[in-house]
C-alpha cells in the first residue's frame, strides 16, 4: 500500500521506506523458514501412558509410539497437532512408526537412537543389577516406578536429561523430585512439567 502510495505520488522517501520494509519483512520471512528448514528437536510426550517421541528434521516429523502400527492416534493429535501446526509441520497420518522397532532390549532398559542421541529407557526394576561402569545415554526416560534410589541410579547412569513418564505414580514423581534435587541433579516430569523438547545442536 505504501509502495503504490509512494509511486502514484512520486514521493522517493516514501519508496525507500516501502522499500526497506519490504526487505525487512523478506529477510525476516527467509530468516524464519531456514531456522524451521534447519530445525531437528527430539520431543518426548507420555501420553495415556504409553511413550511418545516425535522426531522433527526441518520441514518433516516422524512420531514414534509405544504400540503398533495400527493405534488411533486421536488421543495422540490432541496434544502434539498444536506444537506440529505452530511449527509449520504436517499433522500426525493415521499411522505412526512402532518405538519398540528402533529399541535394543536388555530387560530392565531399553536403549535406542534418534538423530544421533542415545535414548534410554528405564521401565523395570534395575536396583539389583550392577553395572562394571556408568551407562551414558543423552536422555534417560524412567517409567513404571522402576528407580528405587536415585543415589544409586546416579552412581549407574550419566545423562544429560533425566525424564519421568506418565506411567509413575503420582507419589513417586514427588519422591523422586524431591531426592533428587537433594543430591544435585534435575528431573523433568513430563506429566507435571509438560512435553520435553531437546534441540539438537550439531
Amino acid at each position: 500500500m505504501i509502495l503504490v502510495f509512494s509511486l502514484h505520488h512520486k514521493s522517493f522517501k516514501t519508496l525507500l521506506v516501502s522499500s526497506g520494509l519490504i526487505l525487512i519483512f523478506l529477510l525476516n520471512y527467509s530468516k524464519q523458514y531456514y531456522d524451521q528448514f534447519t530445525k531437528k528437536h527430539l520431543i518426548f510426550y507420555s501420553i495415556k501412558e504409553k511413550v511418545a517421541i516425535d522426531v522433527i528434521e526441518g520441514l518433516s516429523a516422524r512420531l514414534f509410539v509405544e504400540s503398533d502400527s495400527t493405534i488411533n492416534l486421536e488421543k495422540y493429535s490432541f496434544q502434539i497437532n498444536p506444537n506440529r501446526l505452530a511449527n509449520r509441520l504436517p499433522p500426525i497420518e493415521e499411522t505412526s512408526n512402532p518405538l519398540k522397532k528402533e529399541f535394543q532390549d536388555f530387560g530392565a532398559f531399553r536403549l535406542g537412537t534418534f538423530l544421533n542421541r542415545k535414548i534410554l529407557i528405564i521401565d523395570s526394576t534395575t536396583f539389583h543389577l550392577d553395572f562394571k561402569k556408568p551407562i551414558n545415554a543423552d536422555v534417560i526416560l524412567i517409567e513404571n516406578n522402576a528407580v528405587k534410589n536415585p543415589e544409586w541410579f546416579k552412581e549407574h547412569f550419566i545423562a544429560d536429561h533425566v525424564l519421568l513418564g506418565n506411567s509413575n505414580s503420582y507419589r513417586y514423581v514427588n519422591k523422586m523430585n524431591k531426592q533428587a534435587k537433594s543430591i544435585g541433579f534435575n528431573i523433568h516430569s513430563i506429566g507435571n512439567d509438560g512435553a520435553f523438547v531437546l534441540k539438537i545442536e550439531e
